[in-house]
């Protein structure tokens, strides 16, 4: 199946980090889309797709985090527009979760799904 991304033209390694990570967000999305509608039985109402994004992005922190940690870190300050904190990593994780909230049950989906992989 075809679909599309948009991410910005990199002029330098930092933003090309940055256009792989806006990749791989909408990229994940082809696959915890299906995992949050299967999860509420149907697809959420527009003013509630969030869960959609949050869904996407906790994958791929949680798919970052234990495949590839060295991009894991700057992948959220990425999506927290934080490229310049020194916040310690497990302060910026709990701030990257309370950005991006998961419905616990929601959350063991994607975990076993990421697990899967």
């Amino acid at each position: 199946v075809l679909f599309n991304i948009v991410a910005p033209l990199p002029e330098n390694s930092s933003q090309a980090e940055q256009s792989f990570f806006v990749v791989l967000h909408e990229t994940t999305h082809r696959s915890t889309d299906n995992l949050v509608d299967a999860q509420t039985g149907s697809k959420p109402d527009v003013r509630d797709a969030v869960v959609y994004e949050n869904a996407a992005f906790y994958a791929d922190h949680i798919y970052l985090k234990n495949s590839f940690p060295q991009y894991d870190v700057a992948y959220m300050k990425c999506f927290l527009s934080l490229d310049n904190t020194t916040l310690p990593v497990a302060q910026l994780e709990s701030e990257f979760l309370k950005n991006y909230p998961v419905a616990d049950s929601l959350k063991r989906v994607i975990e076993q799904f990421v697990h899967n992989l």
